[in-house]
């Protein structure tokens, strides 16, 4: 099926659909939102979110597709990159919109298979791109994409979604000591 091409006011539509999808998916989770509550903050009815987006998981899935805005690695210097990675990952997770999707995207993701899958897709296709554009071999590139992802999910997981007290790990400590190890997992012998 070959989609029409939006009026301005259909796509005024949609975009109010997806906001409204985001704002609720990242405070409710995916299960706890329905499409008669996005239909409603949105100002919509039910059958133009199934037409615009096919079902729950279609909008969710559009709802959680965000660019993470990675840096490029070879611009940086070699000795800092995990710090410049950790550093950009907690402006991410700590930002009011991105981190609210994220975290309702990581929780989603433990339960749900399409969160699970755009998760997966998220950082396969943006971390693991980054990580082989250093010049790694690609089974190299994917072990370093993983390990990384491994600590800065099990990071996010620990501190925006399980909310344990983080007092001790301010930003600068963190960035510190994870950027030692992620710096690790990006440039030393695996």
């Amino acid at each position: 099926m070959i989609p029409r091409a939006l009026t301005p006011r259909s796509q005024a539509t949609r975009d109010r659909i997806l906001e409204a999808a985001r704002a609720l998916f990242a405070t409710h989770g995916y299960e706890g939102t329905t499409l008669r509550d996005v239909a409603l903050q949105a100002g919509a009815n039910v059958a133009l979110i199934i037409r615009y987006y096919e079902s729950k998981d279609g909008l969710f899935a559009q709802a959680a597709s965000f660019d993470l805005r990675l840096p490029h690695l070879a611009e940086l210097d070699p000795e800092t990159l995990g710090e410049h990675l950790v550093s950009h990952f907690l402006s991410i997770w700590e930002d009011d919109a991105t981190g609210r999707q994220l975290v309702a995207l990581l929780k989603a993701a433990a339960s749900h298979p399409a969160a699970k899958a755009r998760m997966r897709d998220i950082f396969q296709s943006q971390l693991l791109t980054t990580v082989q554009a250093m010049g790694c071999a690609p089974a190299q590139a994917q072990t370093r994409a993983a390990l990384i992802a491994s600590q800065m999910l099990g990071l996010a997981l620990v501190r925006y979604v399980l909310e344990l007290p983080s007092e001790p790990l301010d930003r600068v400590t963190t960035v510190r000591v994870l950027g030692r190890t992620v710096q690790r997992y990006l440039a030393e012998p695996l």
